[in-house]
């Protein structure tokens, strides 16, 4: 039956379910619940820089001696950018 929703109403039912079962749930599941989040938050924020690098590195591999010194430098200050704004995050969050 859910297959012949579309995602947007999906969305929209998942809020609307999310915020009446919260104004019923005790406090402690609620509490429980944000920690179970948070966690795997905090699992996205650091398993995501390794899915992306372990797209991009096969992708340069590939290009061998074929990649010119410009994309060689590009690709290395796009790392180290991502590197700078994963630091940046983590400072924010005290």
């Amino acid at each position: 039956m859910l297959k012949k929703i579309g995602l947007v109403p999906r969305l929209l039912l998942g809020i609307i379910s999310g915020i009446l079962i919260g104004m019923f749930l005790p406090e402690t599941v609620s509490r429980l619940l944000y920690t179970f989040t948070h966690i795997f938050g905090e699992f996205l924020n650091y398993i995501v820089p390794f899915v992306i690098l372990a797209f991009i590195i096969p992708g340069i591999a590939e290009l061998g001696n074929k990649a010119s010194y410009p994309h060689h430098f590009t690709t290395f200050y796009h790392a180290a950018s991502l590197n700078e704004i994963k630091l940046c995050k983590q400072s924010f969050k005290g």
